[in-house]
């Protein structure tokens, strides 16, 4: 009831759109655990409280509903697959590579690109198109993050058709223009923060934030936002190497090196109606890139493409690349605009 009332309260009197759980329902490690034996269920962990928590959710959409009229939306700190149902999105804070604050406190589960542990997108391929969305980097748009961003940035938008988190909490925000002073916050530990210093915006960063969200909600929407993950095609590129400083206060995980990312990040998806896409964002500050596609359509995703039609898409338009050969093995050459994702639409 508690939990029911407060969301409701949030929402009918200061208007938010929807709710952030911190280590709640999806993270039973933590969470599942009441040892009262007259609540009716067995005392301890399992199944019970998981599904506990589950009805707790749903009941906290329906007080809202019949509240305000409006859709909760509600989102938790990682993940499981027994309250999908009822949660919108959820922050994983996972895949963020050096830059990533769990990697810092699990001594980084993840290597560079090609050096033998990387992460894959594992819930994305089976949940994607049915379950919450993923959102992930706790990242900041200050410069003096390094170049590691772009890499981080369009992993989440593309190979996990996620959004990009940005996190103020253990650190300034970017100053907004016009605005001169202090940010304030209430820091995780319960602590009253304030940061004096502000520092800009990398406009760089926002450019390709700006470009990642683009590409989510128009050309590429039905396949980043509502398609199905696929198996990337194995593809060849260069590696280009970035920059990266890590200061996460209170965490003590401060940390600055490079790390030698692919030039290309690469995914591929398919939409409800069983169109391929193939998104590609070239990470080089500057320089095009031209890749050379080429991947047997059957033997990669069970799919049968031949003589359907292949188009470059961009945000500045849509160019065509003529059809998939009888063999329904695709090959293409793609130039790759720096900064810029390209879709790579092979329409049934």
């Amino acid at each position: 009831e508690l939990h029911a009332w407060r969301d409701t309260e949030l929402v009918r009197a200061y208007g938010l759109d929807g709710v952030f759980y911190d280590i709640s329902s999806a993270n039973p490690y933590r969470c599942a655990r009441c040892l009262r034996a007259e609540h009716g269920h067995p005392p301890g962990r399992g199944r019970t409280i998981v599904e506990a928590y589950d009805r707790v959710n749903r009941a906290s959409k329906e007080a809202v509903a019949e509240s305000t009229g409006r859709y909760l939306v509600q989102g938790v700190e990682t993940i499981i697959e027994n309250v999908g149902g009822s949660i919108d999105f959820y922050v994983s804070r996972a895949c963020a590579g050096p830059l990533g604050t769990l990697e810092a406190w699990t001594l980084g589960p993840e290597l560079p690109p090609g050096e033998g542990r990387e992460l894959i997108p594992l819930y994305q391929a089976v949940y994607h198109d049915v379950g919450p969305v993923h959102e992930d980097g706790w990242l900041t748009l200050a410069a003096d993050a390094g170049d590691l961003f772009f890499w981080v940035a369009a992993r989440i938008y593309l190979q996990w058709g996620g959004l990009l988190s940005l996190y103020f909490a253990t650190g300034p925000p970017e100053r907004p223009p016009g605005f001169d002073g202090a940010a304030e916050v209430n820091s995780w530990d319960g602590a009253r923060v304030r940061f004096d210093e502000l520092p800009s915006a990398d406009p760089e960063k926002v450019a390709f934030v700006r470009e990642l969200a683009r590409a989510r909600t128009t050309f590429g929407r039905p396949f980043l936002a509502y398609g199905r993950l696929l198996r990337p095609l194995p593809l060849r590129v260069g590696t280009v190497e970035l920059s990266y400083r890590r200061d996460v206060q209170g965490f003590n995980t401060y940390a600055e090196g490079v790390w030698p990312a692919p030039e290309v990040v690469h995914a591929a998806w398919q939409d409800v109606d069983g169109n391929l896409g193939l998104v590609f964002a070239n990470l080089r500050e500057s320089g095009g890139v031209t890749i050379h596609l080429s991947g047997d359509a059957g033997a990669l995703w069970g799919m049968d493409l031949r003589r359907a039609d292949a188009t470059a898409v961009t945000s500045a338009g849509t160019t065509g690349l003529g059809r998939v050969p009888e063999d329904n093995v695709l090959a293409f050459s793609v130039a790759l605009a720096p900064r810029r994702v390209t879709l790579v639409r092979v329409a049934r």
